[in-house]
């Protein structure tokens, strides 16, 4: 089976080849290495016409493709805080103790999402921190107060105010109001 197969095969070969000489190729199918008049190869001889053939361009691309390492999550820029207690005035007195006293603070630029803002009433924090930029102060003992605020930043240095101090009076038994 295997000579029959093979047998076939060499026929078959000899067949095309003599089929392929007896068709003249043209210029662009020609391969041969034997010149022949208007034909091409890639001898250099008198006898062969040589030609030039230029590639054509290819397009450029105007976008290209950044590498994995220029694609980044664009992050914001943490934010440089400026803090400043607007209200009470330095130096404030308050006379009547039943009065709430609210801090009110001046905050540049807005709190971002994580940061927070503390109030401190003579060193210690009044509440949790927050984004509120007001604070109601516990009830005062007579006397002088100090207050502060700063930002607390989970990403960056945060912001401390300008320590002010306050005083409170209260009405004394001798002295009613």
């Amino acid at each position: 089976m295997k000579k029959m197969i093979g047998a076939a095969l060499i026929i078959h070969c000899l067949c095309c080849e003599a089929v392929a000489e007896s068709i003249p190729a043209s210029p662009e199918q020609s391969t041969s290495s034997k010149p022949k008049q208007n034909s091409f190869s890639d001898d250099n001889t008198p006898q062969v016409e040589t030609k030039e053939v230029k590639q054509p361009s290819l397009p450029t691309t105007t976008n290209p493709i950044p590498k994995p390492s220029e694609v980044t999550k664009e992050e914001k820029p943490i934010p440089n805080y400026t803090i400043e207690i607007t209200s009470p005035a330095p130096e404030q007195t308050f006379q009547n103790e039943a009065d709430p006293t609210t801090v009110t603070l001046s905050i540049k630029p807005e709190l971002e999402q994580d940061d927070t803002v503390e109030v401190l009433l003579d060193g210690s924090a009044v509440g949790e921190p927050s984004h509120s930029s007001s604070v109601t102060l516990p009830r005062l003992e007579r006397g002088s107060h100090t207050l502060q605020a700063k930002i607390i930043q989970p990403k960056g240095k945060g912001a401390i105010s300008d320590t002010i101090t306050i005083y409170q009076q209260h009405p004394s038994k001798l002295m009613p109001r």
